[in-house]
C-alpha cells in the first residue's frame, strides 16, 4: 500500500512542535514577557483613570507599595531557585533508579514548565510595576493584581508538588511510556506502510544507477521529514530510499540514503537530503516506536538488576511491550510514498519485526536464562503468546516461536526444577 506526498510544511512542523515541547524555556519566557508587559500596561492605565477609591484596592504609599513588590519578587525567585533544584534532585535519582530514558517526559510535562512560568510571570510582573512606581502615583490596581498571581502560583505549586509525586511511581512512568509509544502506533499513518519484507533495493526503482548520499555528521536519526524527502524526489523526478532505520547510529561519512534516478544527480542536491534526515543525540517517540519499546524494554533490565531486583516493575514493563507489540503485529512496516502518477518516491523500508521484537526480548531473555529466573522466563512467554494472538502472518508467528523455543531452551539450561520447567514448557505451547 502507498500513500499520496504529504504536505510540505507537515515534517518541518512537526518537528517544531516536538522541539518546543522538549524545550523548557519557551513557555517561562513568554509569560515572564507578557507578565512585564502587563505591568507596564496596567500601571499607566491606572495613570489614566487616576485614583480608584474602594477598601479592596491596595491603599498604603509609595513606600508600601515598593515593599510589597520586592517582597513578591525576591520570594518568587527564591523559591523558583529552590524548586528548580529539588526537581532536578528528584529527577537524578529517578534517573539512577530507573533509566536516564525516562527523563525526556519530565522535560516534556506540561506542569513542570506551567509552574516555572508563572513563578517566572510573579516575578517579571512585580519588578515591571515597582520600576514604575511614583510618589505621587501608587498603582494600588497593579499591587493586588501581583498579590493575586503570587497566591495562584502559590497554589499551583503545591499541586505540582503532588503531581511530581504521583509522576515519580514507577507505574505511572511505564504506563506514560506505553501510552507515548501506543499513540505514536496510531499516528502512522497507515497508507504509507509496505510489508515487512521489503528490504532496501527491492523497490521498482533499484534497477536504476544509485547516488550515494553520505553523512555529514554522527549521531542517531531522531526524525524523517518525509516532505522534504518527497519534495527532492519529486524535483529531480527520482526514487530516495532512507538506508538507516529511526534510532539508528551512523557514523560520519556513513551512507544516509540511495538516490535512484534516470540519469546522473548533481551532488548539490545532497545537502538538502542530508537536512532531512535529521542526526541527533536525543531520540523521540513521536516517529519512533522502537524508542517507546526501547525504554520498557531498559525499565525491567534495570528493574531485573541484582542491586534492584524488583521483578513486580519488570514484569509490568514486559506485559506493556507486550500489549505495544500486539498492536503492530497486524500492521505492515516501513514507508513507501508515490505520486500521484503512481512513481515511488520514497522508501523507508524499516525497522522490521524482528527488528521490534528483538529490540523488546532479547537482552530480556539472555538476562532471565543468566540469573535462573523461571518467574521472569514465564513471563516473556505470556507475552510471546499475547502478541502471537495478534499476529496472522506466518513470517512474523514463525519469528515469535523461535523466540519462544529459544528461552525454553535457555531456561532447561539453567534451570533444574522439574516442576518449574514443565510450566515453561507448557507456557512455550501456547506461542
Amino acid at each position: 500500500m502507498s500513500e499520496r506526498p504529504p504536505r510540505r510544511d507537515t515534517g518541518a512542523l512537526a518537528r517544531l512542535r516536538e522541539h518546543l515541547r522538549q524545550s523548557l524555556w519557551v513557555l517561562p519566557t513568554l509569560a515572564g514577557l507578557a507578565a512585564f508587559g502587563l505591568a507596564e500596561a496596567m500601571v499607566r492605565l491606572e495613570g489614566q483613570h487616576g485614583e480608584t477609591s474602594s477598601p479592596l484596592i491596595f491603599a498604603g504609599d509609595a513606600d508600601a507599595a515598593r515593599a510589597v513588590l520586592s517582597t513578591i519578587a525576591g520570594a518568587s525567585m527564591t523559591v523558583l531557585g529552590l524548586t528548580i533544584s529539588l526537581t532536578l534532585a528528584v529527577l537524578t535519582l529517578a534517573a539512577q533508579g530507573y533509566t536516564a530514558r525516562v527523563l525526556t517526559r519530565f522535560m516534556r510535562d506540561r506542569a513542570v514548565r506551567i509552574v516555572v512560568a508563572m513563578l517566572l510571570a510573579t516575578f517579571t510582573f512585580s519588578l515591571g510595576g515597582l520600576r514604575l512606581v511614583r510618589e505621587d502615583r501608587v498603582p494600588g490596581v497593579t499591587v493586588n493584581l501581583s498579590v493575586g498571581i503570587a497566591l495562584a502560583a502559590l497554589v499551583a505549586l503545591i499541586v505540582f508538588f503532588h503531581h511530581l509525586a504521583s509522576e515519580m511511581r514507577v507505574e505511572r512512568v511505564i504506563a506514560v511510556v506505553w501510552d507515548e509509544t501506543r499513540r505514536a502506533i496510531e499516528d502512522l499513518p497507515a497508507g504509507a506502510l509496505v510489508a515487512a519484507a521489503e528490504r532496501p533495493g527491492s523497490h521498482p526503482a533499484s534497477d536504476q544507477a544509485a547516488s550515494v548520499v553520505r553523512a555529514t555528521r554522527t549521531g542517531r536519526v531522531v526524525w524523517v521529514d518525509d516532505a522534504a524527502l518527497c519534495g527532492c524526489a519529486e524535483r529531480l523526478g527520482a526514487t530516495l530510499e532512507v538506508v538507516p532505520a529511526l534510532g539508528d547510529f551512523v557514523c560520519e561519512g556513513e551512507t544516509l540514503a540511495l538516490l535512484y534516478a534516470p540519469g546522473a544527480v548533481d551532488d548539490a542536491e545532497h545537502p538538502a537530503i542530508v537536512r532531512a534526515i535529521h542526526l541527533g543525540t536525543q531520540q523521540t517517540a513521536s516517529q519512533d516506536v522502537g524508542y517507546g519499546l526501547r525504554r520498557l524494554a531498559d525499565l525491567a533490565l534495570r528493574a531485573l538488576s541484582p542491586g534492584i531486583n524488583d521483578a513486580t516493575t519488570a514484569h509490568e514493563a514486559i506485559l506493556r511491550a507486550a500489549d505495544l507489540l500486539r498492536r503492530l503485529a497486524p500492521l505492515p512496516l516501513g514507508t513507501r510514498i508515490t505520486a500521484p502518477d503512481g512513481r515511488v518516491l520514497l522508501v523507508r523500508p524499516r525497522p522490521d519485526w524482528d527488528d521490534l521484537v528483538g529490540l523488546t526480548l532479547d537482552q530480556l531473555a539472555a538476562g532471565a536464562e543468566a540469573q535462573a529466573d523461571a518467574a521472569t522466563t514465564l513471563v516473556l512467554l505470556d507475552a510471546l503468546a499475547r502478541v502471537a494472538a495478534g499476529a496472522r502472518d506466518p513470517e512474523r508467528l514463525g519469528a515469535l516461536r523461535d523466540r519462544a523455543a529459544r528461552l525454553c531452551d535457555g531456561a532447561h539450561r539453567a534451570i533444574a526444577e522439574p516442576r518449574e520447567l514443565a510450566l515453561i514448557d507448557a507456557a512455550a505451547a501456547r506461542v
